[in-house]
Protein backbone atom coordinates (compact mmCIF):
# COMPACT_ATOMS: atom_id res chain seq x y z
CA UNK A 1 0.00 0.00 0.00
CA UNK A 2 2.63 2.25 0.71
CA UNK A 3 4.47 1.86 -2.72
CA UNK A 4 1.35 2.65 -4.63
CA UNK A 5 0.68 5.74 -2.32
CA UNK A 6 4.39 7.02 -3.31
CA UNK A 7 3.87 6.44 -6.86
CA UNK A 8 0.23 7.22 -7.10
CA UNK A 9 1.79 10.52 -6.07
CA UNK A 10 4.72 10.67 -8.19
CA UNK A 11 7.39 11.03 -5.76
CA UNK A 12 10.97 9.82 -6.72
CA UNK A 13 12.92 8.01 -3.91
CA UNK A 14 13.21 4.23 -2.55
CA UNK A 15 11.61 2.26 -0.16
CA UNK A 16 12.85 -0.33 2.63
CA UNK A 17 11.33 -2.36 5.64
CA UNK A 18 11.92 -4.89 7.87
CA UNK A 19 9.83 -6.90 10.66
CA UNK A 20 11.95 -7.30 14.14
CA UNK A 21 12.61 -10.86 14.25
CA UNK A 22 11.89 -12.57 17.89
CA UNK A 23 15.05 -11.91 19.01
CA UNK A 24 15.05 -8.53 18.92
CA UNK A 25 11.75 -8.41 19.97
CA UNK A 26 12.80 -10.18 23.29
CA UNK A 27 16.29 -7.91 23.31
CA UNK A 28 14.49 -4.72 23.12
CA UNK A 29 11.79 -6.02 26.05
CA UNK A 30 14.48 -6.89 28.05
CA UNK A 31 16.51 -3.91 27.79
CA UNK A 32 17.62 -1.78 30.57
CA UNK A 33 15.40 0.54 31.96
CA UNK A 34 12.47 -0.66 29.63
CA UNK A 35 9.12 -2.12 31.31
CA UNK A 36 6.64 -2.97 29.05
CA UNK A 37 2.87 -4.20 30.20
CA UNK A 38 1.47 -5.06 26.50
CA UNK A 39 4.71 -5.37 24.21
CA UNK A 40 3.10 -6.10 21.03
CA UNK A 41 0.58 -2.51 21.93
CA UNK A 42 3.52 -0.30 23.20
CA UNK A 43 6.87 -1.34 21.32
CA UNK A 44 5.91 0.78 17.74
CA UNK A 45 8.66 -0.93 15.73
CA UNK A 46 7.65 -4.12 15.19
CA UNK A 47 7.20 -3.21 11.11
CA UNK A 48 9.94 -0.49 10.37
CA UNK A 49 9.32 1.14 6.84
CA UNK A 50 11.65 3.78 4.94
CA UNK A 51 10.48 6.24 2.46
CA UNK A 52 13.39 7.86 1.39
CA UNK A 53 12.60 10.84 -0.98
CA UNK A 54 14.11 13.76 -2.99
CA UNK A 55 13.08 16.45 -1.14
CA UNK A 56 11.73 17.98 2.11
CA UNK A 57 8.72 19.15 0.09
CA UNK A 58 8.10 15.81 -0.58
CA UNK A 59 8.44 14.93 3.06
CA UNK A 60 5.84 16.99 3.68
CA UNK A 61 3.97 14.93 0.82
CA UNK A 62 4.53 11.48 2.34
CA UNK A 63 3.86 12.93 6.07
CA UNK A 64 -0.01 14.27 4.61
CA UNK A 65 -1.21 10.93 2.94
CA UNK A 66 0.44 9.03 5.83
CA UNK A 67 -2.32 10.90 8.57
CA UNK A 68 -5.03 10.84 5.82
CA UNK A 69 -4.69 6.97 4.89
CA UNK A 70 -3.55 5.61 8.20
CA UNK A 71 -4.33 6.23 12.07
CA UNK A 72 -1.59 8.02 13.63
CA UNK A 73 -0.45 8.26 16.94
CA UNK A 74 1.18 11.73 16.91
CA UNK A 75 2.26 11.48 20.82
CA UNK A 76 4.87 8.56 19.99
CA UNK A 77 5.10 10.07 16.87
CA UNK A 78 8.27 12.31 16.29
CA UNK A 79 10.00 14.79 13.95
CA UNK A 80 13.67 15.35 14.32
CA UNK A 81 14.47 18.11 12.80
CA UNK A 82 12.10 20.19 14.89
CA UNK A 83 13.82 18.28 18.29
CA UNK A 84 17.33 18.92 17.41
CA UNK A 85 18.79 22.19 18.89
CA UNK A 86 19.96 24.97 16.63
CA UNK A 87 23.62 24.21 17.80
CA UNK A 88 23.17 20.24 17.51
CA UNK A 89 24.09 18.12 14.59
CA UNK A 90 22.91 14.94 14.00
CA UNK A 91 20.22 12.39 12.71
CA UNK A 92 17.32 14.06 10.99
CA UNK A 93 14.03 12.31 9.94
CA UNK A 94 10.50 11.88 10.71
CA UNK A 95 9.42 8.87 12.47
CA UNK A 96 5.36 8.72 11.95
CA UNK A 97 3.63 5.80 14.01
CA UNK A 98 0.77 4.28 12.30
CA UNK A 99 -1.81 1.18 12.19
CA UNK A 100 -4.71 0.55 10.04
CA UNK A 101 -7.00 3.30 9.49
CA UNK A 102 -10.50 2.56 11.17
CA UNK A 103 -12.19 2.52 7.56
CA UNK A 104 -9.99 -0.56 6.67
CA UNK A 105 -9.95 -2.78 10.37
CA UNK A 106 -13.28 -4.59 8.75
CA UNK A 107 -11.11 -6.05 5.57
CA UNK A 108 -10.17 -9.69 5.40
CA UNK A 109 -6.97 -8.72 4.21
CA UNK A 110 -6.04 -6.63 7.04
CA UNK A 111 -7.68 -8.74 10.18
CA UNK A 112 -4.37 -10.37 11.41
CA UNK A 113 -2.57 -6.80 11.21
CA UNK A 114 -5.09 -4.60 11.90
CA UNK A 115 -4.21 -3.30 15.74
CA UNK A 116 -0.18 -3.48 15.49
CA UNK A 117 1.64 -0.36 15.21
CA UNK A 118 4.35 -0.04 13.05
CA UNK A 119 7.38 2.78 12.30
CA UNK A 120 7.06 4.28 9.40
CA UNK A 121 10.92 6.83 8.58
CA UNK A 122 10.15 9.66 6.31
CA UNK A 123 13.48 11.41 5.36
CA UNK A 124 15.65 12.85 2.06
CA UNK A 125 18.02 11.28 0.50
CA UNK A 126 20.65 14.02 1.99
CA UNK A 127 19.38 13.45 4.99
CA UNK A 128 19.35 9.43 4.35
CA UNK A 129 23.49 9.68 3.59
CA UNK A 130 23.65 11.73 6.56
CA UNK A 131 22.54 9.03 8.79
CA UNK A 132 24.20 5.61 6.65
CA UNK A 133 27.68 7.65 7.08
CA UNK A 134 27.03 8.58 11.35
CA UNK A 135 26.23 5.00 11.98
CA UNK A 136 29.23 3.95 10.68
CA UNK A 137 30.29 6.75 13.17
CA UNK A 138 28.31 5.22 16.14
CA UNK A 139 28.41 8.63 17.98
CA UNK A 140 25.35 9.32 20.15
CA UNK A 141 26.18 12.81 21.06
CA UNK A 142 28.94 15.36 20.27
CA UNK A 143 30.49 14.86 23.30
CA UNK A 144 30.94 11.57 22.23
CA UNK A 145 33.42 12.60 19.56
CA UNK A 146 36.63 13.23 19.61
CA UNK A 147 38.21 16.99 19.36
CA UNK A 148 40.34 15.87 16.19
CA UNK A 149 36.48 14.47 14.36
CA UNK A 150 34.60 17.32 15.95
CA UNK A 151 34.72 20.50 13.34
CA UNK A 152 34.39 18.46 10.46
CA UNK A 153 31.38 16.43 11.69
CA UNK A 154 29.78 19.48 12.70
CA UNK A 155 30.63 21.86 9.42
CA UNK A 156 29.57 18.24 6.90
CA UNK A 157 26.21 18.10 8.71
CA UNK A 158 25.53 21.58 7.99
CA UNK A 159 26.80 21.39 4.41
CA UNK A 160 23.73 18.53 4.18
CA UNK A 161 21.47 20.48 5.76
CA UNK A 162 21.82 23.63 3.69
CA UNK A 163 22.01 21.59 0.18
CA UNK A 164 18.46 20.32 1.28
CA UNK A 165 16.99 23.66 1.87
CA UNK A 166 18.61 24.44 -1.50
CA UNK A 167 17.35 21.11 -3.37
CA UNK A 168 13.86 21.94 -1.85
CA UNK A 169 13.43 25.47 -3.42
CA UNK A 170 14.25 23.93 -6.44
CA UNK A 171 12.18 21.50 -6.41
CA UNK A 172 9.54 24.03 -5.53
CA UNK A 173 10.51 26.51 -7.93
CA UNK A 174 10.64 23.98 -10.94
CA UNK A 175 6.88 23.01 -9.62
CA UNK A 176 5.91 26.97 -9.92
CA UNK A 177 7.54 26.60 -13.34
CA UNK A 178 5.63 24.07 -14.26
CA UNK A 179 2.33 25.04 -12.92
CA UNK A 180 3.20 28.36 -14.90
CA UNK A 181 3.79 26.71 -18.07
CA UNK A 182 0.29 25.24 -17.43
CA UNK A 183 -1.57 28.33 -17.04
CA UNK A 184 0.26 29.95 -19.73
CA UNK A 185 -0.65 27.26 -22.56
CA UNK A 186 -3.83 26.65 -21.19
CA UNK A 187 -4.32 30.52 -21.66
CA UNK A 188 -2.94 30.12 -25.26
CA UNK A 189 0.38 32.04 -24.23
CA UNK A 190 3.06 30.06 -26.35
CA UNK A 191 5.71 31.90 -26.11
CA UNK A 192 7.25 29.41 -24.33
CA UNK A 193 10.66 28.02 -24.55
CA UNK A 194 11.07 24.30 -25.76
CA UNK A 195 11.96 22.21 -22.77
CA UNK A 196 11.39 18.30 -20.94
CA UNK A 197 8.62 20.60 -18.66
CA UNK A 198 6.83 23.11 -20.99
CA UNK A 199 6.30 19.81 -23.49
CA UNK A 200 4.93 17.61 -20.74
CA UNK A 201 2.07 20.89 -20.27
CA UNK A 202 1.70 21.02 -24.06
CA UNK A 203 1.13 17.54 -24.29
CA UNK A 204 -1.56 17.76 -21.26
CA UNK A 205 -3.31 21.30 -22.01
CA UNK A 206 -3.26 21.77 -25.97
CA UNK A 207 -6.41 21.16 -27.88
CA UNK A 208 -4.24 20.82 -30.66
CA UNK A 209 -2.77 17.96 -29.43
CA UNK A 210 -6.31 16.33 -28.19
CA UNK A 211 -7.43 16.80 -32.14
CA UNK A 212 -3.98 15.17 -33.17
CA UNK A 213 -4.90 12.13 -30.76
CA UNK A 214 -8.65 12.09 -31.79
CA UNK A 215 -7.80 12.12 -35.85
CA UNK A 216 -5.06 9.26 -34.91
CA UNK A 217 -7.66 7.06 -33.86
CA UNK A 218 -9.96 6.97 -36.90
CA UNK A 219 -6.00 6.02 -38.92
CA UNK A 220 -6.15 3.11 -36.96
CA UNK A 221 -3.18 5.08 -34.87
CA UNK A 222 -3.03 5.17 -31.33
CA UNK A 223 -1.07 7.67 -29.98
CA UNK A 224 0.34 6.95 -26.29
CA UNK A 225 1.67 9.45 -23.55
CA UNK A 226 5.07 9.15 -22.89
CA UNK A 227 7.44 10.92 -20.70
CA UNK A 228 10.36 9.93 -23.03
CA UNK A 229 11.65 13.18 -24.56
CA UNK A 230 14.62 12.16 -25.66
CA UNK A 231 14.00 11.51 -29.70
CA UNK A 232 11.59 14.73 -29.45
CA UNK A 233 14.37 16.96 -27.91
CA UNK A 234 16.99 15.98 -30.59
CA UNK A 235 14.31 16.61 -33.38
CA UNK A 236 13.61 19.99 -32.80
CA UNK A 237 16.95 21.20 -31.64
CA UNK A 238 18.18 19.48 -35.07
CA UNK A 239 15.44 21.29 -36.85
CA UNK A 240 16.12 25.02 -34.89
CA UNK A 241 12.50 25.04 -32.93
CA UNK A 242 13.04 26.70 -30.38
CA UNK A 243 9.56 27.39 -29.03
CA UNK A 244 5.85 26.15 -27.85
CA UNK A 245 4.78 28.85 -30.02
CA UNK A 246 6.43 27.54 -32.82
CA UNK A 247 5.90 23.42 -32.79
CA UNK A 248 2.33 24.51 -32.20
CA UNK A 249 2.18 26.34 -35.81
CA UNK A 250 4.16 23.22 -37.47
CA UNK A 251 1.53 21.09 -36.34
CA UNK A 252 -1.54 22.80 -37.11
CA UNK A 253 -0.61 23.47 -40.47
CA UNK A 254 0.56 19.65 -40.62
CA UNK A 255 -2.46 18.31 -38.81
CA UNK A 256 -4.64 17.25 -42.03
CA UNK A 257 -1.59 15.03 -43.27
CA UNK A 258 -0.04 14.06 -40.25
CA UNK A 259 -2.01 11.11 -38.96
CA UNK A 260 -2.19 9.41 -42.53
CA UNK A 261 1.63 10.06 -42.66
CA UNK A 262 2.15 8.42 -39.10
CA UNK A 263 0.25 5.37 -40.64
CA UNK A 264 2.42 4.88 -43.94
CA UNK A 265 5.18 5.16 -41.53
CA UNK A 266 3.95 2.02 -39.43
CA UNK A 267 2.56 0.00 -42.28
CA UNK A 268 6.03 0.63 -44.29
CA UNK A 269 7.69 -0.56 -40.80
CA UNK A 270 5.37 -3.90 -39.98
CA UNK A 271 5.80 -6.51 -41.95
CA UNK A 272 2.41 -8.12 -43.16
CA UNK A 273 0.41 -5.06 -42.65
CA UNK A 274 1.49 -3.68 -46.06
CA UNK A 275 -1.38 -5.76 -48.21
CA UNK A 276 -4.05 -4.95 -45.60
CA UNK A 277 -3.27 -1.65 -44.02
CA UNK A 278 -6.79 -0.69 -43.09
CA UNK A 279 -7.08 -3.58 -41.07
CA UNK A 280 -4.03 -2.92 -38.82
CA UNK A 281 -4.20 -1.01 -35.42
CA UNK A 282 -0.57 0.56 -34.53
CA UNK A 283 0.54 2.18 -31.28
CA UNK A 284 2.76 5.17 -31.25
CA UNK A 285 4.21 7.27 -28.40
CA UNK A 286 3.17 10.47 -28.46
CA UNK A 287 6.02 12.54 -28.54
CA UNK A 288 7.73 10.20 -30.91
CA UNK A 289 5.03 10.82 -33.42
CA UNK A 290 5.33 14.91 -32.87
CA UNK A 291 9.28 13.94 -33.81
CA UNK A 292 7.92 11.94 -36.78
CA UNK A 293 5.58 14.86 -37.75
CA UNK A 294 8.19 17.28 -37.46
CA UNK A 295 10.73 15.06 -39.83
CA UNK A 296 7.76 14.80 -42.24
CA UNK A 297 7.49 18.59 -42.09
CA UNK A 298 11.53 19.46 -43.34
CA UNK A 299 11.93 16.21 -45.07
CA UNK A 300 13.11 17.80 -48.08
CA UNK A 301 15.97 19.47 -46.52
CA UNK A 302 16.75 16.08 -44.56
CA UNK A 303 18.57 13.03 -44.96
CA UNK A 304 19.42 9.59 -44.14
CA UNK A 305 21.98 10.68 -42.06
CA UNK A 306 20.66 12.82 -40.47
CA UNK A 307 18.17 10.89 -39.23
CA UNK A 308 20.51 7.79 -38.25
CA UNK A 309 22.09 10.89 -35.89
CA UNK A 310 18.58 11.10 -34.26
CA UNK A 311 18.57 7.30 -33.40
CA UNK A 312 16.76 5.73 -36.29
CA UNK A 313 17.88 2.63 -37.81
CA UNK A 314 18.67 3.22 -41.45
CA UNK A 315 15.38 1.25 -42.21
CA UNK A 316 13.60 3.09 -39.90
CA UNK A 317 15.11 6.85 -41.52
CA UNK A 318 14.47 5.72 -44.71
CA UNK A 319 10.63 4.93 -44.05
CA UNK A 320 10.00 7.86 -42.24
CA UNK A 321 11.64 9.64 -45.62
CA UNK A 322 9.76 8.21 -48.12
CA UNK A 323 6.31 8.63 -46.21
CA UNK A 324 6.94 12.26 -45.77
CA UNK A 325 7.36 12.11 -49.94
CA UNK A 326 4.29 10.48 -50.43
CA UNK A 327 2.16 12.01 -47.79
CA UNK A 328 3.31 15.72 -47.29
CA UNK A 329 1.62 17.70 -50.24
CA UNK A 330 4.10 20.31 -50.41
CA UNK A 331 6.46 17.68 -51.00
CA UNK A 332 4.25 15.18 -53.28
CA UNK A 333 6.00 14.85 -56.88
CA UNK A 334 9.38 15.93 -55.61
CA UNK A 335 11.03 12.15 -55.30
Amino acid sequence: MIKSLVKSHGLHGFIESRIKTVAGFEEKCNRPGKSYSNPAEEITDLCGIRIVVSSLSEVEIVEKFLREEFTVDEKRSENKRTTLKVDEFGYLSSHVIVKAHKRRKGLAEWSDVADLWSEVQVRTVLEHAWAVASHELAYKSEVEIPSALRRKLVLFSGMLEHLDGQLNQLVLAARALREEYKRSISEDKLDIEINADSLAEFFAESPLIRDLVESAVTANVKLEMSYDLRLLMKTVNILGVGSINELNALLQDALPWACSYLKAYRVSMTPGTRDNPENANFFIRLPNAVALILIAINAENLHVADLVLLGFRKDAAMAALDAALEENPKLQGKQ
